[in-house]
């Protein structure tokens, strides 16, 4: 017996993207929010930090991006 307003095919269906969902979950690398924290701190504490504050609005930029990336890389 079919559920009202769907196919079988639909049922199967609907179950595919949650399992995509979990497939792209499992290959990514979540952090915890301490882990965010400790990244953080460990950018506001960096000598590259402290003297970008001088600096103008795009060099800003692009310093803050550098530390982000540095930081969430591992590196």
């Amino acid at each position: 017996m079919k559920p009202s307003g769907r196919s079988g095919k639909g049922g199967e269906q609907a179950e595919q993207p949650a399992a995509a969902a979990e497939d792209v979950s499992a290959e990514l690398k979540l952090r915890t929010d301490s882990d965010y924290r400790r990244l953080a701190l460990q950018i506001l504490n960096s000598q590259a930090w402290k003297t970008m504050l001088t600096g103008s609005g795009r060099k800003k930029s692009r310093v803050i991006a550098r530390l982000m990336n540095h930081a969430l890389s591992g590196g």
